[in-house]
């Protein structure tokens, strides 16, 4: 991304010569962070990206890059899972999967933050936790963004709790994850915030939602940048708004 950022900002030059006084259209800023994200489970990078389309371009608009990894066990549907629910040894099954997540990190750094998605949430925790005492278990991690984050298959053994910023989005309509289960992932975050929805099993992508989202990204990205945007701990006026709009109902695996 950073050749990609080069090259825009040479276009612009280029641009500017040919066109003399004339204005350009503004686009968006280049890039300059990144988040790796983590799809659910039987879903891919590319469904994943469609479904939180809009919280990406909200993100481009601003500098920062989602950058949409596929897990690596293919299922006959062509889908992916990042582990297997109905192994016998999900825990260890997570583990590997948080190497998977180490090998796409470093190939695509410097990365910021991991967002992920039920199974992607887990394996994201999973990632953070499996660190033993050391609470940068990714170069240059900031902070990590679990929606619908199942308490199962985390490695629990150790008892250790991350001190990495945190945002736990959860729903009493999830029927697939219960609230008290990604309660109790939050629990293992010391710096834990939570952002409660009534979109079910999903990562919402409303308006307040976003506004709530990219308020935590840029708060530990620039934090004076983001010193007056809303705090995810508490939805914002818009998604309360947009939540007696809508009503309480299961989402589908990411909705937006």
């Amino acid at each position: 991304f950073l050749r990609a950022s080069a090259a825009f900002a040479q276009a612009i030059v280029s641009c500017a010569h040919m066109g003399g006084s004339r204005r350009q259209p503004a686009g968006p800023k280049p890039a300059t962070a990144s988040i790796l994200c983590l799809h659910g489970g039987r879903q891919s990078a590319e469904l994943f990206r469609q479904r939180i389309d809009r919280l990406r371009a909200r993100c481009q608009a601003e500098g920062i890059r989602l950058i949409f990894v596929d897990a690596p066990m293919l299922q006959p549907d062509g889908s992916r899972c990042w582990y297997d629910e109905d192994g016998g040894d999900a825990a260890g099954a997570a583990s590997a999967a948080a190497i998977a997540v180490r090998e796409e990190w470093e190939r695509h750094a410097p990365v910021s933050g991991l967002l992920g998605f039920s199974q992607g949430a887990a394996v994201a925790a999973a990632t953070a936790l499996c660190s033993g005492g050391d609470d940068a278990p990714l170069p240059g991690l900031r902070f990590v963004i679990l929606a619908g984050a199942p308490h199962e298959p985390l490695p629990v053994a150790t008892g250790h709790r991350s001190r990495l910023p945190s945002l736990h989005l959860l729903s009493a309509a999830d029927s697939a994850v219960p609230a008290h289960s990604s309660e109790a992932v939050a629990a293992r975050f010391e710096e834990a915030q939570v952002y409660r929805h009534d979109k079910g099993h999903a990562l919402p992508c409303r308006a307040g939602d976003v506004d709530a989202l990219l308020g935590f990204i840029m708060r530990h990205l620039t934090p004076a940048a983001a010193a007056t945007a809303p705090r995810p701990d508490q939805p914002s006026a818009g998604a309360r708004a947009d939540a007696r709009a809508a009503g309480a109902r299961p989402g589908a695996e990411a909705g937006a």
